[in-house]
């Protein structure tokens, strides 16, 4: 059979030295053209192979480029922290978010980007980080640029269900979210509702969307018969 024949040429060709060309068997003319035959086909499939390799390497590529895009410009901040608070990967956003560049946000201790005053709390709650998968939250201040301006920011973290580092603890999956904007709004309306004087918050055209207690107490009304009502009605 010609497919013993290739095997046996073959195998005879491994242990051959390269610098011998004498002939291995001695073919017909038909097992001859059979054995080109063969070695053409044999040729197609590796054309196709490598074809389908370099497809599946493209593939991979166009894959990975859309998973950086993704994480990179995603509307948080994320980051990979080791067990001991070291930052192994951080994505634009944070970068930007803290007004660092990466290389010198890599490497560092997370806990070094906090503001003094609320160290203790996110040392109590990065030592609670344990259960993997379990996600747990905490607001607090992170520096920015590295002088004296901070943010708000929503701190989520959740243990990766992987195995054990060389530092003896799973990696951790961190994500940032900017509530600077919102921490201050939550400021200014604790310090309306804490005012004597009624205060009224108003739409353009008049209408009432939120007043504070004094208010209430001033006019007797709650803040729901109040918000939608226009001023001008409350004084007639």
């Amino acid at each position: 059979m010609i497919d013993d024949s290739l095997n046996d040429l073959l195998r005879r060709a491994e242990d051959r030295p390269l610098d011998k060309a004498e002939p291995l068997v001695s073919l017909s003319a038909e097992q001859t053209h059979e054995l080109v035959h063969a070695l053409r086909t044999h040729h197609i499939e590796l054309e196709l192979q490598n074809e389908e390799l370099r497809n599946a390497h493209r593939m991979v590529a166009e894959s990975r480029e859309r998973y950086v895009s993704l994480y990179d410009f995603a509307p948080v901040g994320y980051a990979t922290v080791s067990g001991k608070g070291i930052i192994q990967q951080a994505n634009l956003t944070l970068t930007e978010m803290l007004n660092v560049p990466r290389k010198k946000l890599v490497g560092r201790r997370l806990s070094a980007l906090v503001v003094p005053e609320d160290g203790d709390s996110f040392y109590r709650y990065f030592r609670g980080l344990s259960a993997v998968g379990l996600k747990r939250s905490c607001e607090l201040r992170l520096r920015r640029g590295g002088g004296d301006r901070c943010i708000w920011v929503l701190l989520e973290s959740v243990v990766l269900p992987e195995a054990e580092t060389a530092e003896g603890a799973a990696p951790i999956r961190c994500t940032f979210s900017d509530i600077t904007e919102y921490t201050q709004a939550k400021v200014m309306v604790a310090a309306v509702d804490a005012m004597r004087e009624g205060v009224v918050l108003m739409q353009l055209d008049g209408t009432i969307i939120s007043v504070n207690p004094a208010m209430e107490r001033l006019t007797g009304l709650t803040q729901g018969d109040l918000v939608g009502s226009t001023l001008e009605s409350l004084l007639s």
